[in-house]
C-alpha cells in the first residue's frame, strides 16, 4: 500500500528488524520522514507491506527521466532478513508500478553476493557499474572482521547521495 507519511508503523518495523542487521542506518519513522517525505529535490513513492495488520517491510522508488527515455530507481527495500515473501511482494509491486508509470527501466543498488543482489539478478537486473564503500576506523575495538562481511550490512542507495 502506498503511503503519504512516516507513522509508527516504521518504528514498529525497525524495532522488529533491527537485530537482523549488524550494521545499518536507523530506519525509523524520523529517518523515513527526513530521507523520503521531506526530500527537497526528489519525489519518492513509499510502499508499506503489512502481514496480519503488522508492518512487514517497505520499498521506496522514484521515477524520473528526460524526453523519450524514463527510468525509475528502487531507492530502498527494507524487510526482515529471512522475509523473502515480503521482499518479493514488494519487488513485484514496485516493478508493476514503474511499468504503469511508463519507465523504460528500473535500477537498484545492491551489495554483490547478498540475497537481495541474487534475487535482483534472478528477476533480470543486469549488473552495471560497481562502486565500493570505504571506511576509516576512528577508534580501537571496532569489529573490522565482521564489518568486512557484506551480509552483515543493510545498505541501500538511500544511505548515499545517489538516489
Amino acid at each position: 500500500m502506498a503511503i503519504g507519511n512516516a507513522d509508527q508503523a516504521f518504528d514498529q518495523l525497525w524495532q522488529r528488524c533491527k537485530s537482523d542487521w549488524m550494521f545499518s542506518t536507523v530506519r525509523d519513522s524520523a529517518w523515513i520522514d527526513w530521507r523520503f517525505f521531506s526530500a527537497p529535490s526528489r519525489s519518492y513513492q513509499v510502499t508499506l507491506a503489512r502481514r496480519g495488520g503488522v508492518p512487514a517491510g517497505y520499498a521506496v522508488h522514484t521515477h524520473g527521466g528526460a524526453a523519450a527515455r524514463t527510468h525509475a530507481c528502487l531507492a530502498e527495500l527494507f524487510v526482515g532478513r529471512a522475509d523473502t515473501a515480503t521482499r518479493d511482494a514488494l519487488l513485484r509491486e514496485v516493478l508493476g508500478k514503474v511499468q504503469e508509470e511508463g519507465a523504460d527501466w528500473l535500477s537498484a543498488l545492491a551489495i554483490p553476493g547478498t540475497p537481495l543482489f541474487r534475487r535482483l539478478r534472478q528477476l533480470g537486473f543486469i549488473p552495471q557499474q560497481a562502486f565500493s564503500v570505504q571506511l576509516v576506523p576512528l577508534r580501537d575495538g571496532l569489529p573490522l572482521d565482521l564489518m568486512r562481511e557484506p551480509d552483515h550490512w543493510s545498505l541501500s542507495g538511500a544511505d548515499f547521495d545517489v538516489v
